[in-house]
C-alpha cells in the first residue's frame, strides 16, 4: 500500500514542444531534433492521443520511476546503536570524530528511487530523484487490496466493482418491465356503425365528446391495460436491495431504517454494517497517512526557512534548522461532515455559543461562508453597540437611583440620630427636674424639722415638764402634716 515493494512506475503525458523545452533546460537543441509528428507505441494505448494522428508539435513525455540504491553516511552511537544519516564533507566528519571519539561512522547502501525522463522514446535524464527523497512521489488510494488474486485487474478494486453485476441485472429487469408495459393493449372497443363520426373513437382525455347514434350508447367499451404480475416488481426490488447488500451498505447507514426499531437496535445494526466497511476506512486512513509522510518528506527536503516562516507566520523550531525531524502521529476524531475547516470551526463555535458559552455573535460568524456576511456582521455589531449603550444607560440610571436611595437613607439616619439626641437631652432635663424637685422636698423637710424644733422650743418655754408628752405632741403634728401632703398629692394626680 505504501509502494515500498513497487519495482517501477511509468507515467505519460503529451506536452507541447515548448513545454518540454521549459521542463528540460539546456536540452532545447535535442528536443528540436525529435520528430514532432504523432508518436505511437504499444504503451498507454488507452490514451486518446494515441488515436489522434493530427497532433503536431506534441511529444510523449514519459517519467520512469524505478527502485535503486545510493551510498549513505551514518553516525552511530555504539552504546545505544542509534544512527543518524548526515550529509557532511570529510573534514566535517573528521571534526565530529575528534569531538566525539566514541562515535562510529558507517557507509551503507540506502534504498532510493531514481527517475528517467523519456521523450518520444529518447532518454533525456536518468539519475537521482530531483525531489531529494527516497520514495515514489505517488500515493495509491485503494478500496479493496487483494494480493492473492492472480489477475492484476482484480487485485485493486473499489466498491463499484462489486455492484456492477447487480446494477446490470437491475437495469435489464427494469427495461423488461418497461417493454412489458408498452406491449400491453390499452384502448377502446367500438361497435361498428355506433358513432356518428368514426374519428370520435380516437378522442381521449378530459372534455372530449363522442356522438353516438340513437340506441347505440353502450357500443363503446374502454379497455385498460392488463395487470402485471406483482412478482415481477418483487424481483426488481430484490435486485435493487442486492446492490446495497453487495456494497456492504445497510438501510441504517443510509437513514432508511424502519421507525419501529429502537435506538439501541439501530446502533447495533450500524455497527455491524460498519464492520463490513472497515477495510475501506482502514485503507483510506493508511493512504492519507502515506500521503502525509510524502508531503512532509518533500517539504523537509526542499522548503527553505523563509518559506516556512512565511507559511506558518512564525520562526520554525531548531528541528527545522538542523533537520533532526522526529516522527509524529495524529489522533483521528469524529467530527461533523463539513467541506472546509472553516465550516467546522463555525459549527464548533455555534454549538458552544448555543450551550451558553460567553462568545459574542460576531465571533461566531467569523468563519461562516454566507453572502453579504460583512453587512450582516456590521448590523450585528451595531445592534451590540446599541444594546451596550442601552445597558450602560440602564446601569447609570440604576446608579443614580441607588445614590438617591443612599442619600435618603443617610438623611433618615441623621434624623433618627437627631431625634435620639433630642430624646436623650429631654431625658436628662427630666432627671434634672426630678433632682430639683427632690432637693426642694428635702429643703421643705428641713424647714419642717426646723419648724418642729421651734415649736418644741416654744412648748418648752410654756412650762411643760414631761418629755414624753412633748414628743407625742410633735408626732401628732407630723402625722397631721403627712396626711395633709397625701391629700394634696391625690388632688394633684386626680
Amino acid at each position: 500500500m505504501d509502494l515500498s515493494d513497487c519495482q517501477f512506475i511509468r507515467t505519460r503525458k503529451y506536452l507541447h514542444k515548448q513545454q518540454v523545452k521549459q521542463m528540460l533546460p539546456g536540452r532545447e537543441h535535442d528536443v528540436d531534433l525529435l520528430n514532432d509528428q504523432a508518436y505511437f507505441d504499444t504503451k498507454f494505448t488507452f490514451m486518446p492521443q494515441q488515436y489522434n494522428i493530427r497532433r503536431k508539435d506534441f511529444l510523449a513525455y514519459d517519467e520512469y520511476w524505478y527502485l535503486a540504491d545510493r551510498m549513505g553516511t551514518f553516525v552511530v552511537d555504539p552504546k545505544t546503536y542509534e544512527s543518524t544519516e548526515v550529509s557532511l564533507t570529510k573534514e566535517e566528519l573528521q571534526r565530529i570524530k575528534y569531538q566525539y571519539p566514541n562515535v562510529v561512522i558507517v557507509h551503507e547502501k540506502v534504498p532510493t528511487v531514481h527517475l528517467a525522463i523519456i521523450v518520444n522514446n529518447t532518454c533525456f535524464y536518468d539519475g537521482p530523484n530531483p525531489l531529494g527523497i527516497d520514495m515514489y512521489p505517488f500515493t495509491p488510494f485503494v478500496g479493496y487490496h487483494d494480493l492473492a488474486n492472480n489477475n492484476y485487474a482484480f487485485r485493486y478494486q473499489g466498491v463499484i466493482r462489486n455492484i456492477r453485476d447487480s446494477q446490470y441485472l437491475l437495469n435489464y429487469r427494469t427495461q423488461l418491465e418497461m417493454d412489458l408495459l408498452a406491449a400491453q393493449f390499452s384502448g377502446v372497443d367500438v361497435e361498428e356503425d355506433a358513432l356518428i363520426d368514426d374519428q370520435d373513437a380516437f378522442k381521449v382525455g378530459p372534455g372530449k365528446v363522442r356522438f353516438f347514434k340513437k340506441g347505440r350508447l353502450g357500443a363503446v367499451n374502454d379497455k385498460p391495460g392488463a395487470n402485471i404480475n406483482p412478482a415481477n416488481f418483487a424481483v426488481t426490488e430484490r435486485l435493487k436491495n442486492n446492490i446495497q447488500a453487495d456494497a456492504g451498505v445497510t438501510p441504517e447507514l443510509l437513514g432508511q431504517a424502519e421507525d419501529s426499531d429502537v435506538g439501541i437496535t439501530e446502533q447495533l445494526r450500524q455497527g455491524a454494517a460498519l464492520t463490513t466497511l472497515q477495510e475501506l476506512f482502514d485503507n483510506m486512513d493508511l493512504s492519507q497517512r502515506n500521503a502525509g509522510r510524502l508531503h512532509w518528506a518533500i517539504i523537509q527536503k526542499n522548503y527553505t526557512l523563509g518559506k516556512i516562516t512565511k507559511m506558518i507566520q512564525e520562526v520554525p523550531t531548531n528541528e527545522f534548522r538542523d533537520k533532526s525531524f522526529q516522527k509524529y502521529d495524529a489522533v483521528v476524531a469524529n467530527a461533523p461532515l463539513t467541506d472546509t475547516t472553516r465550516q467546522l470551526a463555525f459549527r464548533q463555535r455555534y454549538f458552544m455559543w448555543k450551550d451558553g458559552f460567553p462568545i459574542p455573535p460576531d465571533q461566531v460568524m467569523v468563519d461562516l461562508d454566507i453572502q453579504d456576511k460583512d453587512q450582516l456582521m456590521e448590523s450585528i455589531q451595531q445592534q451590540q453597540q446599541a444594546k451596550q449603550q442601552q445597558e450602560q444607560q440602564m446601569a447609570e440610571l440604576q446608579m443614580k437611583n441607588q445614590e438617591i436611595v443612599n442619600e435618603s437613607l443617610q438623611s433618615k439616619a441623621m434624623s433618627d440620630r437627631s431625634l435620639a439626641n433630642e430624646r436623650e437631652q429631654k431625658g436628662r432635663l427630666e432627671q434634672v427636674e426630678l433632682l430639683t424637685k427632690y432637693n426642694e422636698s428635702e429643703h421643705m423637710k428641713s424647714l419642717a424639722l426646723l419648724d418642729k424644733a421651734k415649736a418644741a422650743k416654744e412648748i418648752e418655754s410654756m412650762g411643760i415638764s414631761d418629755f414624753v408628752q412633748i414628743f407625742s405632741l410633735i408626732e401628732n403634728i407630723v402625722n397631721r402634716e403627712d396626711e395633709k401632703n397625701v391629700k394634696q398629692q391625690e388632688v394633684t394626680n386626680g
